[in-house]
Protein backbone atom coordinates (compact mmCIF):
# COMPACT_ATOMS: atom_id res chain seq x y z
CA UNK A 1 0.00 0.00 0.00
CA UNK A 2 3.19 2.34 0.67
CA UNK A 3 4.44 1.85 -2.64
CA UNK A 4 1.30 2.55 -4.30
CA UNK A 5 0.87 5.37 -2.46
CA UNK A 6 4.38 6.73 -3.13
CA UNK A 7 3.19 6.28 -6.94
CA UNK A 8 0.34 7.99 -6.77
CA UNK A 9 1.67 10.95 -5.55
CA UNK A 10 5.21 10.71 -7.91
CA UNK A 11 2.72 10.90 -10.75
CA UNK A 12 0.77 13.40 -9.70
CA UNK A 13 -2.51 12.48 -10.76
CA UNK A 14 -4.09 14.02 -7.52
CA UNK A 15 -3.62 17.83 -8.81
CA UNK A 16 -4.83 17.03 -12.10
CA UNK A 17 -8.64 17.49 -10.51
CA UNK A 18 -10.09 20.93 -10.32
CA UNK A 19 -10.47 19.76 -6.33
CA UNK A 20 -7.19 18.71 -6.36
CA UNK A 21 -5.76 22.09 -7.68
CA UNK A 22 -8.02 23.98 -5.09
CA UNK A 23 -6.41 21.98 -2.06
CA UNK A 24 -3.21 22.39 -3.48
CA UNK A 25 -3.78 26.37 -3.46
CA UNK A 26 -4.98 26.39 0.08
CA UNK A 27 -3.19 26.73 3.00
CA UNK A 28 -2.68 23.26 4.99
CA UNK A 29 -4.33 25.11 8.35
CA UNK A 30 -7.28 25.71 6.58
CA UNK A 31 -7.29 22.09 5.30
CA UNK A 32 -6.62 20.29 8.59
CA UNK A 33 -9.57 22.55 10.21
CA UNK A 34 -11.90 21.28 7.73
CA UNK A 35 -10.97 17.51 8.43
CA UNK A 36 -11.15 18.38 12.22
CA UNK A 37 -14.12 19.77 11.67
CA UNK A 38 -16.10 17.40 9.78
CA UNK A 39 -14.53 14.36 12.52
CA UNK A 40 -15.97 16.49 15.22
CA UNK A 41 -19.11 16.57 13.78
CA UNK A 42 -19.65 12.96 13.29
CA UNK A 43 -18.12 12.11 17.12
CA UNK A 44 -20.89 14.30 18.39
CA UNK A 45 -23.55 13.22 16.43
CA UNK A 46 -22.83 9.67 17.78
CA UNK A 47 -25.08 10.33 20.72
CA UNK A 48 -24.54 8.77 23.78
CA UNK A 49 -22.74 6.25 24.34
CA UNK A 50 -25.45 4.35 27.07
CA UNK A 51 -27.62 4.29 24.37
CA UNK A 52 -26.18 2.88 21.68
CA UNK A 53 -26.10 -0.93 20.41
CA UNK A 54 -22.80 -2.27 20.18
CA UNK A 55 -22.19 -2.13 16.35
CA UNK A 56 -23.06 1.97 16.30
CA UNK A 57 -20.95 2.08 19.71
CA UNK A 58 -17.92 0.37 18.04
CA UNK A 59 -18.24 2.29 14.67
CA UNK A 60 -18.43 6.19 16.38
CA UNK A 61 -15.09 5.06 18.80
CA UNK A 62 -13.17 4.44 15.15
CA UNK A 63 -14.83 7.91 14.24
CA UNK A 64 -13.27 9.24 17.36
CA UNK A 65 -9.98 7.51 16.93
CA UNK A 66 -9.62 8.58 13.31
CA UNK A 67 -10.26 12.08 14.91
CA UNK A 68 -7.70 11.72 17.56
CA UNK A 69 -4.97 10.39 14.78
CA UNK A 70 -6.02 13.43 12.50
CA UNK A 71 -5.08 15.87 15.31
CA UNK A 72 -1.88 14.32 15.77
CA UNK A 73 -1.17 14.18 12.35
CA UNK A 74 -2.25 18.19 12.10
CA UNK A 75 -0.51 18.88 15.29
CA UNK A 76 2.91 20.65 13.67
CA UNK A 77 0.08 23.21 12.46
CA UNK A 78 -0.03 24.57 15.72
CA UNK A 79 1.29 28.28 16.13
CA UNK A 80 2.00 29.47 19.44
CA UNK A 81 1.63 28.08 22.87
CA UNK A 82 -1.62 28.54 23.82
CA UNK A 83 -2.68 26.80 20.80
CA UNK A 84 -0.16 23.95 20.97
CA UNK A 85 -1.14 23.49 24.67
CA UNK A 86 -5.03 23.66 23.80
CA UNK A 87 -4.22 21.11 21.15
CA UNK A 88 -2.06 18.46 23.35
CA UNK A 89 -4.72 18.43 25.60
CA UNK A 90 -6.94 17.81 23.19
CA UNK A 91 -5.41 14.99 22.25
CA UNK A 92 -4.36 13.23 25.78
CA UNK A 93 -8.59 13.81 25.99
CA UNK A 94 -9.33 12.23 23.18
CA UNK A 95 -6.40 9.16 23.98
CA UNK A 96 -8.29 8.79 27.30
CA UNK A 97 -5.50 8.84 28.93
CA UNK A 98 -4.06 11.99 31.25
CA UNK A 99 -0.10 11.17 30.76
CA UNK A 100 -0.14 9.45 27.13
CA UNK A 101 -1.50 9.94 23.21
CA UNK A 102 -1.45 6.21 23.57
Amino acid sequence: MIIDFAEWISMKDWRSAKKGAALLASPAKSFASTVLDKLWKRVTRGGNLVDLDDETRHQLRITAKKLRYAAEFFSPLCMGKAETKRHKRFIRAMGGTSGSTR
